[in-house]
């Protein structure tokens, strides 16, 4: 099974949802997946043209199928980050996990494989406060 799909991340909560469709065989599915990553406590920063820091994450997500019976669950592998940075009218919050199916019901409980999960937002404001957001997120990986 193949899947790709979409992302959003709650900074205030540390909350993950997003969206995936993918194939298993012939057949289409779809689903949701909901999480929460735990931001490290050691902080990294770097100051080229803007100030970038950088957390390390540990967490879990599950992956919720529409129309399949089950879901699996998938673990942060050690190396995942969360980041944050700007620079006067900007600001940027990112995260990059790799995932690992831990677990899973019913059809899924025999389920193995390997995801990227990243999410991106950039915030700008201009001279007047006003606000424009740009999120994206993406999530690419297989379950066999």
């Amino acid at each position: 099974m193949a899947l790709t799909g979409t992302s959003s991340w709650s900074t205030s909560t540390d909350t993950v949802t997003g969206s995936f469709t993918g194939t298993v065989g012939k057949e289409s599915v779809s689903g949701t997946y909901a999480g929460h990553l735990t931001l490290g406590t050691s902080v990294s920063c770097t100051f080229m043209s803007a100030i970038q820091c950088w957390l390390d994450i540990s967490g879990s997500l599950t992956f919720t199928f529409s129309g399949k019976d089950g879901s699996f669950t998938a673990t942060v592998e050690p190396g995942g980050r969360a980041g944050w940075g700007g620079l006067a009218r900007h600001r940027e919050d990112d995260f990059f996990v790799d995932l690992n199916v831990a677990s899973g019901t019913r059809s899924y409980a025999p389920a193995r494989g390997h995801f990227s999960l990243s999410y991106s937002s950039l915030t700008e404001y201009d001279l007047l406060g006003q606000v424009d957001q740009h999120d994206n997120g993406t999530l690419q990986g297989s379950v066999g």
